[in-house]
């Protein structure tokens, strides 16, 4: 699972100021590490996720008590990794039910199995982020455009 965010999609005012950069990285990178930070908070913090993460049916008895998600959630918070273009930078976590998780959908043999949204990424499956994951992006990499063009 992978999401790529730019710039003019998180701020606009930093776009226009970075389009004075020739090399965006820098930039990007901080950007991209304050979104992979609120990610892994997210597992941890509740009033970081879109949405609250759905109880799991208690269908046996052994189910009882077991963990929202499925497979090993330490796992997949640690195995986030970012990865930075010419002009945008992409989180991507390999863990293969990463994305189940974080959008939810059918599952399991013959996909017959319902998993719910849980989703710890602040980004909708439309690509919405909520204005209070903007700002904290587009304030880190307003603070490495800062550093890395001298103003």
């Amino acid at each position: 699972m992978s999401i790529q965010i730019s710039v003019d999609t998180v701020s606009p005012k930093l776009d226009h100021l970075l389009r004075q950069a020739t090399n965006m990285r820098p930039i990007l990178l901080a950007m991209g590490t304050e979104f992979k930070a609120i990610t892994e908070q997210a597992f941890d913090n509740p009033s970081l996720r879109l949405a609250a993460w759905a109880a799991r049916k208690k269908t046996k008895k052994k189910e009882i008590g077991r963990p929202l998600l499925i497979g090993n959630p330490a796992q997949m918070s640690r195995a986030f990794h970012i990865s930075v273009g010419p002009d945008s930078v992409t989180i991507g976590n390999p863990v293969k039910y990463a994305k189940i998780h974080q959008f939810g959908g059918m599952t399991g043999k013959g996909h017959k199995t319902k998993i719910p949204a849980r989703p710890f990424m602040p980004i909708s499956k439309e690509g919405v982020m909520p204005e209070w994951a903007q700002v904290k992006i587009a304030k880190a990499g307003a603070a490495a455009a800062k550093v890395h063009l001298g103003i």
